[in-house]
């Protein structure tokens, strides 16, 4: 599905939010179908419509905590289904989710997610800092800050162990789930 070429990232943006806030299984870390046709279309944007501060400053301005969440949670999946898949360069461009939001997602629960996407990006034969390298520009410093102080941590600090996850199956099959804290 190809992104009208008039429309800006934060218009596809939109679109995406309003398209996924219908869908309260997206909230999961990878259940249903993937990609859902929305974020076909925000990777298709984010593939082919110049990103820049302004773009991003947009929509900053409008940006609310549920819909910021669903932007990470975006980051994640489209990590895991290029896992799936075995494609790097949609891991590369779906972390754009991360640095959306002016610090609205708890710092906890990018740790979290990038913890899954670090994973991801290992069985793709990347890492994650050259993966998120491109994208930091246009992260708040609070938000800049969290992701290098997450891939600067040494391995027995960062990971699926760490944070709680559990990992099962491989190639199409991947699945992440969260284990309880207690």
């Amino acid at each position: 599905m190809a992104t009208d070429s008039t429309n800006t990232l934060s218009d596809e943006v939109r679109a995406f939010l309003e398209a996924v806030s219908k869908t309260k299984p997206y909230r999961m870390i990878a259940s249903g179908e993937m990609p859902s046709e929305a974020e076909v279309r925000l990777f298709e944007a984010i593939k082919c419509v110049p990103v820049s501060e302004q773009e991003m400053t947009k929509v900053r301005s409008w940006l609310n905590m549920e819909q910021a969440y669903f932007l990470v949670n975006f980051a994640r999946r489209m990590a895991v289904y290029a896992a799936r898949i075995g494609d790097v360069a949609i891991l590369k461009r779906c972390v754009l989710g991360f640095v959306f939001d002016e610090n609205l997602v708890e710092w906890r629960d990018i740790l979290m997610d990038l913890s899954i996407v670090e994973d991801c990006a290992v069985r793709l034969g990347a890492d994650l800092d050259t993966a998120l390298k491109a994208n930091l520009q246009f992260a708040s410093d609070k938000r800049r800050e969290t992701i290098n102080g997450y891939c600067s941590r040494p391995p027995e600090m960062r990971g699926l162990k760490v944070m709680r996850i559990a990992v099962s199956g491989s190639g199409h099959e991947l699945t992440y789930t969260r284990m309880p804290w207690a």
